[in-house]
């Protein structure tokens, strides 16, 4: 299976998300951002910072680090991986591999650009 690798920047300067004929060599204060592999259900590239919203109305931050996986109750085991953070669900465990991510996300904005879609979501206020 072949593999896309794609990035693209998040710059300060000029307030915007910019693909990768953007070169970043240079500016510090710009935040790279990594194309998880997967799409929308529009098609659309999802990558590290977006902002989605599932089926049932929860906004979704797309992430890249270590994910906390609950085994068993005792023991708490960690890798990297691309996952989403839950910013609407209450009780459970508000994290998902991006290999559960289907076609009913969809982005929204990113968490560069719209910062205020999580903030001011009905649902985070709660948490």
């Amino acid at each position: 299976m072949k593999r896309i690798i794609k990035f693209r920047a998040y710059t300060e300067i000029s307030n915007e998300v910019l693909g990768m004929k953007y070169d970043v060599s240079h500016n510090y204060n710009d935040t790279v951002m990594q194309f998880t592999g997967l799409l929308d259900k529009n098609s659309k590239e999802i990558y590290e910072g977006d902002i989605c919203k599932d089926d049932v109305g929860h906004f979704m931050e797309i992430k890249f680090g270590e994910l906390p996986l609950d085994k068993g109750g005792d023991c708490v085991c960690t890798y990297q991986s691309f996952y989403a953070k839950d910013h609407g669900k209450l009780g459970e465990t508000p994290y998902y591999e991006c290999n559960q991510i289907g076609n009913w996300f969809e982005i929204i904005g990113n968490i560069y650009e719209n910062p205020d879609l999580l903030s001011s979501h009905p649902l985070t206020a709660k948490q």
